[in-house]
């Protein structure tokens, strides 16, 4: 019987995952650090998060950015921060902050800009303060799809090379998330963050943030979108086809995905899989929302999936 399309790709990956296995075990060896994005849990301390991540398993935590002020924020919270993470053995992977509107890199008002300058520089140092690698980076303002004009790309090329000298500085890498375009005006495939890689020219931003989400809705194959672009990938966002729901809920091929990390090295310090499932059926259309305090039980049991499932299909596909 004659293979699907999609099949073949997968079966190619299977096959060169295969060889790598044969020739070079040794290659094998590390497993893939796994962290899980805090900002999946809504309204709760940071502290929080830590608990019931440690408990679960994990060694790593994505936090959220630092929004607000001096006086709000997680600034606000980083001696707190700092105790739990040492109380629970636990160390910060990098930040993920959701850019708003009024801060976004490709706002032509001036007082907007010195707002993403600000923003970006206060994410970078919290990121710093906590001992993370990685800031992830949006090039348009999330929960507003829709440009400003025809400038909004040249414009956050142009803020992102202006701010690539604080990463440098910070040894923090720049990691751009491309977003769905119902999300974000620009940057929504692989492709374009590559592009958009290119254009910044600067050694402070050479990753690329994976995301399952528009990785799923812009690329023919999950596998070999992951090989094609496996020089830029720094982290990859993880979530099953089920919303609400761990990993191992749906119908998402995590073997092939799991191959193909491997195929590109992505079982080395500094890289991620980083959990983010959606919270569907508390909040209209899925998704999650940092101001909402979720049920416990919901919480727990979409991290312990996760973590527990990533660990069972990795070790079969090494096996």
């Amino acid at each position: 019987m004659k293979l699907q399309n999609y099949e073949v790709k997968t079966q190619k990956i299977k096959e060169d995952f295969d060889r790598l296995k044969k020739e070079h075990p040794d290659r094998l060896k590390r497993r893939i650090d796994i962290s899980f994005c805090s900002q999946c849990f809504g309204y709760e301390p940071v502290e929080e998060s830590v608990r019931r991540l440690s408990e679960l398993g994990y060694s790593f935590i994505e936090i959220p950015g630092n929004y607000g002020g001096p006086d709000s924020g997680n600034h606000t919270q980083l001696s707190e921060i700092r105790k739990s993470l040492e109380k629970y053995n636990m160390r910060v992977s990098g930040v993920c902050p959701l850019t708003p509107r009024n801060a976004a890199m490709t706002s032509p008002n001036f007082f907007e800009k010195q707002n993403a300058i600000d923003y970006v520089r206060g994410n970078i140092d919290l990121c710093r303060s906590l001992g993370g690698s990685y800031c992830l980076v949006t090039p348009g303002p999330c929960g507003s799809p829709e440009p400003i004009d025809g400038g909004d790309w040249d414009r956050s090329v142009d803020m992102m090379r202006y701010l690539g000298e604080d990463f440098v500085k910070n040894n923090i890498r720049a990691a751009i998330e491309p977003v769905n375009a119902a999300f974000t005006p620009i940057c929504h495939s692989l492709q374009e963050a590559e592009e958009y890689i290119k254009e910044v020219d600067h050694p402070g931003v050479r990753h690329i943030y994976g995301d399952l989400a528009p990785i799923t809705d812009k690329e023919p194959h999950i596998g070999e979108a992951i090989v094609k672009y496996g020089k830029y990938l720094l982290n990859l966002h993880v979530r099953d086809t089920v919303k609400g729901m761990g990993l191992g809920n749906g119908s998402l091929d995590l073997d092939t995905i799991i191959r193909a990390l491997y195929l590109i090295g992505f079982n080395t310090e500094g890289h991620y899989v980083v959990g983010e499932p959606e919270m569907t059926g508390y909040i209209d259309g899925g998704g999650f929302n940092i101001f909402i305090r979720y049920p416990e039980e919901a919480k727990r049991r979409m991290a312990a999936d996760t973590i527990q499932y990533f660990r069972e299909r990795e070790e079969e596909v090494l096996s």
